[in-house]
């Protein structure tokens, strides 16, 4: 189990999927319109991952539409990324750009969690607990893009596609061989329901990790400023 948690994070977390979709979305992104702008491909990926929502939400009644939400998590996942391959490419590098990709990417994360817990794949409470985290880490994060003076500290939105793609395939193969309940002293817990109790303990621990290295960062930074 803990092998396969560490294989998943490898392959979910520190594949450098941008490198792997330039080799293909760089033409693309040559052959795109010069009238279709880069925000108007990152409207159209917030527009893929609505529809994949609610193919999750509609799983409840029908376990094949996780196939349909895999389908359009993979066209977001295109739109999602070549957006900034356009950008950079054209040379249309915006700050409300970035700002639009950055929101409506939250948004998407929030929607895809909400349609999971209306559809009853996950228990509310983890979803409350998942959300809280997402906050802290996310205060963190953009604490830390602050006081460092970043430009940058923005997790690769690809990176979060292929988990989301894995838990949809894991969502229809459990309903498939009717393996979605297990039972522990009692208590029903969905498989997702599993995973879910282990998503908030990482980002908890990334959260710890970028407050010990941003505190470490910054006593240095202290020590530098002090007169000899």
């Amino acid at each position: 189990m803990l092998a396969a948690l560490v294989l998943f994070y490898i392959f979910a977390f520190r594949v450098k999927w941008r490198e792997i979709f330039a080799l293909f979305l760089i033409p693309l992104a040559k052959k795109i319109p010069s009238y279709i702008l880069p925000n108007h491909v990152t409207i159209l990926s917030f527009l893929f991952i609505l529809i994949a929502g609610t193919f999750i939400f509609f799983a409840k009644y029908e376990y094949f539409f996780f196939l349909w939400a895999v389908a359009f998590l993979l066209l977001f996942a295109l739109a999602d990324t070549l957006d900034g391959f356009l950008a950079r490419i054209r040379n249309q590098l915006t700050k409300s750009g970035s700002f639009l990709d950055y929101t409506l990417d939250k948004l998407s994360y929030l929607f895809l969690l909400f349609a999971a817990m209306l559809g009853g794949h996950i228990r509310t409470e983890l979803i409350a607990i998942t959300m809280l985290l997402s906050l802290f880490y996310n205060l963190i994060d953009m604490e830390s893009l602050a006081l460092s003076g970043s430009k940058s500290s923005l997790t690769e939105h690809s990176r979060w596609l292929v988990p989301a793609i894995i838990l949809c395939l894991i969502g229809f193969f459990s309903k498939f061989f009717e393996l979605e309940i297990l039972f522990t002293s009692g208590i029903k817990f969905q498989i997702l329901d599993i995973i879910f109790s282990i998503l908030p303990i990482y980002l908890f621990a990334v959260a710890l990790y970028k407050i010990t290295t941003l505190w470490k960062n910054l006593s240095e930074l202290d020590q530098q400023g002090k007169p000899s």
